[in-house]
């Protein structure tokens, strides 16, 4: 093969890599929510007397299991594309690009 074919091929590995690496750092940044959040309050009395009412925490919901589907479809669908077009690029390399020679 020549230099510039395994340089596609390379460019092509470098880039499903990146691609693979943002959607996990994606996933990840979306499914951590809020979590760790502690809101401190310090109660201050008033010249009356009267201490202001304290905050109720925010009820906790139950967060629902996402499908396995629903977690690795956009994963899925890039490594995908990134794999079709490694292989459209590597078939134009060798096949097409192949057959001609430059004449000096």
């Amino acid at each position: 093969m020549h230099t510039r074919t395994w340089t596609l091929v390379a460019a092509g590995f470098l880039v499903a890599c990146l691609g693979v690496a943002l959607a996990r750092q994606a996933a990840a940044f979306t499914e951590a929510g809020t979590e760790g959040e502690d809101s401190t309050t310090t109660t201050t009395v008033g010249e009356s007397g009267v201490a202001p009412a304290v905050p109720a925490p925010p009820a906790e919901e139950e967060d629902e299991e996402q499908p396995w589907t629903a977690r690795f479809l956009a994963p899925t669908v890039l490594a995908l594309g990134v794999v079709g077009l490694v292989a459209a690029t590597s078939f134009y390399a060798v096949r097409i690009r192949g057959r001609y020679r430059v004449v000096d």
